[in-house]
């Protein structure tokens, strides 16, 4: 009997040291449809917007707000892919976004960077930049293949006052 006890009291310790969201928005709203952009060189670039999951719910700022919706963070992406004429995959871009929203009163990007990768020699990136203002993420750069031509992204992801993705 007193193993059980004992039993009991140690599962009741490490649960109640255990930290569960109270609520946390769960999906993000994201069009299912990616965007096709067709260049005059027969290469397209596909551009997709993706909500990464939930981190954190909360900050420092909670106390100031009264009884109202939890506030909670949303992380989302900007994806954009190249193909060439011949259908090669050949540099991906993304825009990350991190954003802290009071659910219907306000949204604030609190952070925003930026990733590429290629996967061909003959192509390189330069002039990556990214910014935060109010609401959105922005961020781009320049990906050139030799001499040939060039590819300027210019990137942006919105998040609404309900914590959905733009």
């Amino acid at each position: 009997m007193k193993r059980i006890v004992s039993s009991l009291l140690l599962a009741m310790v490490v649960l109640s040291t255990c930290v569960f969201p109270v609520s946390a928005k769960s999906n993000a709203f994201i069009p299912e449809t990616a965007e096709v952009i067709y260049l005059d060189n027969g290469g397209y670039i596909v551009v997709r917007k993706t909500a990464l999951p939930v981190q954190t719910q909360g900050g420092s700022l909670d106390f100031l707000l009264g009884p109202t919706a939890a506030p909670f963070h949303v992380n989302g992406c900007v994806e954009a892919n190249y193909y060439d004429a011949f259908g090669l995959h050949c540099w991906d871009f993304w825009l990350y976004g991190s954003f802290y929203v009071v659910p219907g009163v306000s949204s604030t990007c609190i952070s925003s960077y930026y990733d590429y990768e290629m996967y061909y020699a003959s192509w390189s990136f330069r002039d990556g930049w990214c910014s935060r203002e109010g609401d959105t993420a922005y961020g781009g750069g320049t990906f050139r293949h030799l001499y040939f031509f060039q590819h300027i992204v210019n990137a942006d992801l919105i998040c609404d006052k309900y914590g959905d993705l733009y």
